[in-house]
């Protein structure tokens, strides 16, 4: 009886235990939503989408021109579609836009050098507004003060570089998979290996290569903004979750879509459809990138929830601070929790005035979180870059000026 008693009391004990994490882990979840919400992050991935869609044929123009520069030759622009549409099928199904980048492109190869440099500044610092955005949004989830002018438009152009440079490698990581499985296939000492060729020959195993291809390209992409963008530093450590997770949301996304718009949007035609289809496929694109960002400030940067929404939050701490002078609004969200944190906050501070002492000479002595990127190398990086291209231009001018054998 006695070991039958101890053994229901262990029982008891586990299920206690279990019921126990249990409720933590939905209270964790429950404050992930929480915090997904106060930030407005729905509201965010519209704005991004819109970026997005205002950005499309800058940036174009700008990878355009500069993968141009950089092969040699504006001879043909539309050949230079398709590895554009390996890693933005969205930008380059848009023919409007598409066709306007072409032309303007085509156009720069036959004015003069000195205007379609400009013209190329121009669409890059267009361009880079979308990782301008991308940087707010980042900010507020975060919790972060945005980066003084300069700085910033010299982040964001540099993204907007590096993220250039990164498409060929980005293409390279999406079809090297396949191209492996290719040229195993084509080699008949290979195919005589029974475990290859049953490799090469399996659909399957190929239909994941290529998934396993997009994951990657994901991960280079989004590993790249979490890493970046943010006005912090940000090491591989706390971002590597929110990446891998936007990266497979994005494969699963871009496979399930065209499903979506063949079942769900079908009656819509026209370029007026193809508007529509585009901006809801830039939005949930933006809701992948918001999401990856929550999961890294929340379950590794440690950022909490905000009392209420961030609207809300704003508008109570900036009453609290006389900042306000209009009438209390007839109808409005509680904003009890709100005031509820300030006044624990004000109250804490007030128990322990020399830890609020002595709080400046901490700051001093632990590190700052500020800027993640240099400005130094920045600018050495794009001293760099344009004197390779002035050099390029001059020696092309040389080349024009010699005479044909």
């Amino acid at each position: 009886m006695q070991k039958d008693g101890i053994q229901k009391l262990e029982h008891k004990l586990a299920d206690a235990k279990i019921v126990k994490q249990t409720e933590k882990k939905t209270h964790v979840i429950q404050e992930f939503i929480t915090k997904f919400n106060n930030d407005w992050s729905m509201n965010l991935a519209g704005l991004l989408a819109y970026n997005l869609l205002m950005s499309m044929v800058p940036i174009a123009i700008a990878l355009l021109a500069i993968l141009g520069f950089t092969l040699g030759s504006f001879t043909n622009p539309a050949d230079m579609l398709k590895p554009i549409e390996t890693i933005f099928p969205g930008l380059a199904g848009n023919q409007n836009a598409m066709t306007i980048a072409f032309q303007q492109v085509e156009h720069l190869r036959t004015s003069a050098w000195a205007m379609a440099i400009i013209a190329v500044i121009l669409a890059i610092w267009s361009g880079s507004r979308l990782f301008v955005t991308i940087e707010g949004c980042l900010n507020i989830i975060y919790r972060l003060r945005p980066r003084p002018f300069l700085q910033q438009n010299l982040v964001s152009i540099s993204m907007l570089l590096l993220f250039i440079v990164l498409v060929p490698i980005m293409i390279i990581a999406a079809s090297a998979p396949t191209l492996i499985l290719g040229l195993v296939g084509s080699n008949p000492a290979l195919k005589m290996v029974p475990f290859l060729g049953a490799v090469v020959h399996n659909p399957l195993i190929s239909y994941l290569s290529s998934v396993l291809g997009g994951i990657l390209v994901g991960c280079i992409l989004f590993g790249a903004i979490y890493t970046i963008m943010p006005n912090q530093k940000i090491s591989f450590r706390t971002s590597w979750c929110g990446t891998l997770v936007a990266a497979v949301a994005l494969e699963l996304f871009l496979l399930l879509f065209p499903l979506y718009i063949q079942h769900s949007m079908g009656s819509y035609t026209g370029q007026v459809g193809f508007a529509v289809i585009l901006l809801l496929f830039f939005y949930y694109f933006a809701v992948i990138l918001i999401v990856g960002a929550e999961v890294n400030a929340f379950f590794f940067e440690k950022v909490r929830p905000l009392p209420n929404d961030v609207v809300t939050f704003i508008s109570t701490m900036g009453g609290m601070l006389h900042l306000n002078t209009t009438q209390r609004e007839p109808h409005y969200v509680d904003s009890t929790p709100t005031e509820q944190a300030e006044k624990a906050r004000t109250a804490s501070i007030a128990q322990q005035p020399n830890k609020a002492e002595h709080q400046p000479e901490q700051r001093k002595q632990k590190p700052t979180r500020k800027t993640a990127i240099n400005p130094t190398l920045l600018e050495v990086i794009m001293g760099t870059a344009l004197a390779f291209l002035l050099q390029w231009l001059n020696l092309r001018r040389e080349q024009k000026k010699k005479p044909a054998r």
